[in-house]
């Protein structure tokens, strides 16, 4: 769900759920028109060229959504602002080289896609040190004949903790696999994609 974070004026919260912590990311709405393959901006003013430029200029987690009203709904088209500033950001002698592809149509599917890699790829971005000098640990885990987890994942966020746990969990896989004589059964616990997304 998106949600206004209070923040400036166009960031939104991207909220968890039960194993998510959730995230944050700023949101450039656009009226767009879909011609073919292509959504394209409808013509820009000076002050909207400005105000696209401004948006796209921060290194930051952002997203463009393009708005097209159609037969009384909206039609939401969602483009990384990362890769709108690769493309070339837009100004005056470049207003038409900002497109969103059409096929970046946001729908359920889409939303839940985004949803989780955003909130995975913050988490995972915060918890980058730790996880780097934590590491080690999995195969310690392995040796051993039971494992608990450490006490010092503790500081991890809710993904960063899923993608260890994930982790020990496929080197375990892959080390049984390596000696068995037939096919083992395994175990998961997850029990929602949420949890699975990891």
């Amino acid at each position: 769900m998106l949600i206004p974070a209070g923040g400036p004026a166009g960031t939104r919260e991207i909220t968890g759920r039960h194993r998510l912590d959730g995230t944050s990311a700023a949101v450039h709405l656009l009226p767009v028109t879909r011609r073919g393959e292509e959504v394209n901006p409808n013509d820009l003013s000076q002050d909207g060229q400005r105000d696209l430029e401004g948006f796209l200029r921060p290194a930051r987690r952002g997203f463009i959504v393009g708005v097209e009203e159609r037969r009384g709904d909206l039609d939401l088209y969602v483009h990384e602002a990362a890769s709108a500033r690769r493309s070339g950001r837009p100004g005056p002698q470049s207003a038409g080289t900002l497109s969103i592809p059409s096929a970046y149509l946001l729908d359920d599917l889409t939303y839940g896609i985004v949803w989780a890699l955003t909130q995975l790829d913050d988490g995972l971005l915060a918890d980058d040190q730790v996880l780097d000098s934590e590491w080690h640990l999995i195969s310690t885990y392995l040796s051993l004949p039971r494992s608990a987890p450490s006490q010092l994942l503790v500081d991890l966020t809710a993904a960063g903790s899923s993608w260890m746990g994930s982790a020990f969990c496929a080197q375990h896989i892959q080390q049984e696999l390596a000696n068995a004589t037939e096919v083992p059964t395994f175990w998961t616990r997850e029990q929602s994609g949420e949890e699975a997304a990891p």
